[in-house]
């Protein structure tokens, strides 16, 4: 393969095992970094525990389906572990900010919510000055896991449907240097 491990630190054919291979800029190939994950929600998709139950507020039976919902994510719609890892937070906000406000959420309580829900938890978001592209990513995670619920028989979360996603600013494009 010609390349030296001590000057790439893992050879070729390790990295070909792993599917992990990317240019170094020097010709040669490396291997590729992995994507960083939060170590509990990668734990979660695999082999639950008590303490990963307890990440989220609620009732067990809903952290069981929330630990399904990550799983299924995981495995069968194969998003990227940024992403699992930022749904997963993103639903846990919003079950710490129910349960702020209604007490300890439950999935009957999911499929009774109301639009002024799901709009004073964005608001207390924005309050913290949360950007309006994570609002957005913020309401895809929520609309993931009520199509989950409804997939699986629980019922439907309405009052995600009534909820627009927030206005982002537009970008000008970007100059394209010259070379």
């Amino acid at each position: 393969t010609g390349i030296s491990e001590e000057r790439h630190g893992r050879s070729l054919a390790q990295a070909r095992m792993r599917g992990e291979r990317r240019d170094c800029g020097c010709g040669h190939r490396r291997v590729k970094p992995p994507a960083r994950v939060i170590r509990s929600i990668d734990r979660m998709s695999a082999h639950p525990t008590t303490d990963d139950l307890l990440l989220f507020p609620g009732d067990a039976r809903l952290r069981m389906v929330v630990l399904a919902w990550i799983d299924g994510l995981t495995r069968e719609r194969r998003m990227s572990p940024n992403t699992v890892e930022a749904y997963g937070r993103d639903l846990r906000q919003f079950l710490h900010h129910l349960a702020g406000r209604h007490g300890t959420p439950t999935i009957p309580m999911l499929v009774a919510l109301k639009v002024r829900d799901i709009r004073a938890f964005m608001a207390a978001r924005r309050a913290d000055d949360v950007s309006g592209r994570s609002l957005m990513r913020m309401l895809a995670g929520l609309r993931s896991f009520a199509r989950f619920l409804e997939r699986e028989g629980y019922g439907t979360v309405s009052a995600l449907g009534g909820v627009r996603s927030p206005k982002v600013p537009r970008r000008l494009p970007r100059p394209i240097p010259v070379t």
